[in-house]
């Protein structure tokens, strides 16, 4: 249920000081106060745009990311608005003045990062949403939004879209060592404050809801005694007030139409008849890929549309290898597919709602391994499971129901509909109720679910390393994205040091593109005790000598081979002294657990990767 009065759109503003909110407070008419059931008071008031009139609820939650995370989800809940703003003041980094406005393209949570002997940063980072990033920079090249100021200034203020940073830190010397590391480590962000990357964290899990950062410069961080002594916390609350109302009048029914019909629709019998006129999109919440366009796995993907198909009797297909092979873009491409070609498909094809379940802890980027995402937002239990799938289906019914309606609703709610759930990661779940959920699902849900195990289910696909072909595919296109030079050598050799893994690939052209040198990133390929083979084969590697001790010889043994000749069963047995029933046995499972590859003329290789890592276990 929404909160909004009904008579137009809905939109939230939140704000974090007093002075922020008196700003905002006076574009509005109408107003009076709402009550959350948990207490947060808000007010709501109209404002008539060009296109609409706005139902706009507002609220001071305080400073601070945690704050804002918690308001920003509440409100959201409560008001069901198709977009939420945070407006307020920042101070400025570079090339802004007191008065500017920076309206933000993206947040760097600077207080992220790994602490050694120097503090090495790895930020989260958070993104306004495409259009109203657009919006932002069609408003900042006019200079109408000045005429929503009651004084105009003596100099108009500039309005920057560009990046700002967000910590736990108020900023008052430029001499600061936190100051000199931000401007090192983040040198296209003009402003630093203290609310956004909490607040876009938060968003991203309401992927319905369109979101934006407008920020006034305050002070110059040096001067902030002396610009708050001058009022500037005031101009520049109202700077950023003013265009924010401006981007607000100028939004269109083009930039809110799948907002708006996806708000507090509960079943897909209802948004068909209300949007006959409209392109339709399932309910999903799909993350976006971090590919420009899909490299090979033509096969892998023909594997799953078969399955996918509504006269298939497959419910749950597995998609099993190791970490860096693929196995979520996969998933993500095909998800992606069934999304965008919703209109094209058969309507017993399609699938009306996608729902992206991920447990994956941790992601390899070029800085490391780091946490995937904040901790509240990684899937866990059968329980985190039921509210994604509620929020994704914008069933408030189910979120407030106990745990044991809530397995009925749901179950319920994917009989109503044809489903796709895919689960990432599965392997780091140890909640067994998720697997037995997976085994049961209702007809006509379907799911797919990567992990880095082995699991006994019938319609199951192993990943390995992308062909030559394949990988020559994704090199040409990850360079060309990232303006890369390769020689024809350098390709190969970085073919044969991958053993085709995506990722690798992937990684070491964006270190080549991080100015990294060719001879640098193979040696990053080939450390066997660095972050790559961590990430990507650690977990099987333990897996192999918990199982018992033949499995951990023969994988021993195995290393001991030229990677590309490969080791026949036989000489495995001659080598290890294993009995067949137990080499057999061995094999299998490192085979299972992608460790090892079997070619068609029963010669076992390992990848380059686990070649390395093995050889450094000797």
């Amino acid at each position: 249920m929404s909160h909004s009065r009904g008579h137009g759109r809905c939109a939230v503003i939140l704000t974090a000081l007093q002075v922020e909110y008196q700003a905002v407070r006076t574009h509005l008419v109408d107003l009076c106060e709402k009550i959350h059931p948990l207490g947060t008071v808000y007010e709501q008031g109209q404002f008539t745009g060009e296109n609409y009139v706005w139902d706009v609820g507002i609220v001071e939650i305080g400073a601070g990311n945690i704050f804002a995370a918690f308001e920003v989800e509440r409100a959201i809940s409560y008001f069901k608005p198709v977009l939420v703003l945070f407006v307020g003041i920042a101070g400025g980094l570079r090339n802004v003045q007191l008065g500017d406005i920076v309206a933000a393209t993206k947040v760097y949570g600077y207080e992220s990062g790994k602490v050694k002997k120097i503090f090495q940063t790895r930020p989260h980072i958070g993104q306004s949403t495409y259009r109203m990033e657009q919006r932002a920079r069609a408003e900042a090249r006019k200079q109408d939004w000045l005429l929503r100021l009651k004084e105009a200034p003596p100099l108009p203020p500039r309005v920057f879209v560009a990046p700002i940073a967000a910590g736990e830190k108020v900023m008052a010397d430029t001499n600061a060592a936190i100051v000199r590391s931000l401007k090192a480590n983040y040198t296209d962000a003009l402003a630093v404050e203290m609310e956004s990357i909490g607040f876009l964290l938060a968003v991203h899990a309401n992927y319905r809801v369109d979101a934006l950062i407008i920020r006034g410069i305050s002070d110059l961080i040096d001067n902030k005694s002396e610009a708050d002594a001058a009022n500037f916390q005031e101009v520049a609350a109202r700077h950023a007030s003013a265009f924010a109302f401006q981007i607000l009048a100028k939004l269109d029914d083009t930039a809110l139409q799948q907002a708006e019909l996806s708000v507090d629709i509960p079943q897909r019998p209802l948004m068909v008849e209300i949007a006959t006129t409209r392109t339709l999109t399932p309910f999903h919440n799909l993350p976006q890929p971090d590919y420009t366009r899909f490299i090979g796995r033509q096969e892998e993907l023909a594997w799953l549309r078969q399955r996918l198909a509504a006269d298939h009797q497959a419910r749950a297909m597995v998609i099993t290898g190791l970490g860096g092979i693929g196995k979520s873009a996969l998933a993500l491409a095909i998800a992606h597919e069934y999304r965008q070609r919703y209109d094209e498909l058969r309507l017993e094809e399609r699938f009306d709602a996608i729902i992206w379940i991920s447990a994956q802890e941790e992601v390899l980027t070029i800085q490391g391994r780091e946490k995937s995402s904040l901790a509240t937002l990684r899937f866990r239990t059968l329980e985190d499971m039921y509210r994604t799938i509620a929020q994704t289906l914008a069933r408030e019914d189910i979120t407030r129901a106990a745990f044991d309606d809530q397995h009925h609703l749901v179950e319920k709610v994917l009989r109503a509909q044809r489903t796709l759930i895919i689960v990432d990661s599965l392997e780091t779940i140890t909640d067994e109720r998720v697997k037995t959920f997976l085994r049961t699902l209702p007809t006509p849900t379907k799911c797919i679910v990567t992990s880095r195990e082995w699991l006994e289910v019938a319609d199951h696909r192993k990943l390995t390393g992308l062909s030559a072909e394949e990988t020559q595919a994704l090199i040409d296109e990850e360079t060309r994205v990232r303006d890369v030079k390769l020689s024809l050598e350098q390709q190969h050799l970085l073919f044969r040091c991958t053993g085709g893994l995506p990722l690798p690939v992937k990684l070491s052209v964006a270190r080549l593109a991080s100015e990294e040198t060719f001879e640098q990133v193979l040696r990053w390929l080939g450390n066997a005790s660095g972050d790559l083979p961590v990430y990507c084969v650690q977990g099987q590697v333990a897996m192999a000598r918990k199982y018992a001790p033949h499995t951990w010889d023969l994988l021993l043994a195995c290393s001991l081979f030229d990677q590309e000749a490969g080791v026949s069963r036989e000489a495995l047995g001659v080598v290890t002294q294993l009995a067949p029933y137990e080499r057999d046995d061995g094999l299998t499972f490192l085979q299972r657990l992608s460790l090892l590859n079997r070619a068609q003329d029963d010669r076992l290789r390992l990848l380059p990767m686990v070649q390395g890592y093995m050889g450094s276990e000797l």
